[in-house]
């Protein structure tokens, strides 16, 4: 078992053949920059800076134009994308407690 985070990506499917590639796992690195980048102390004040750690590549649009992956972008984001992206974050990135 390796003890480092690899880079590999999980794509999630959208609708309309869309879609959004997210880190697997997060790093150590990973959660001080969310924590650094958070605007508050708030859970949901962690959440653009979570996505923003963690998107890595979409094909979203907005009215036919291509979107950037940007913290602008990402906070415009609808809440049921959103959701989905940090319910697959939480799958892959759950603390294994040893017995």
């Amino acid at each position: 078992m390796s003890h480092f985070v690899s880079n590999e990506l999980v794509r999630i499917e959208l609708d309309d053949s869309e879609w959004i590639d997210i880190k697997q796992k997060l790093s150590l690195g990973d959660f001080e920059k969310i924590a650094v980048e958070s605007d508050s102390d708030r859970p949901e004040g962690r959440i653009v800076s979570t996505l923003l750690a963690v998107i890595k590549a979409w094909n979203l649009k907005d009215n036919g134009v291509d979107m950037p992956v940007n913290r602008d972008s990402i906070e415009r984001l609808d809440q049921n994308v959103a959701v989905q992206i940090i319910t697959e974050v939480g799958k892959h990135n759950q603390l294994i407690k040893k017995v």
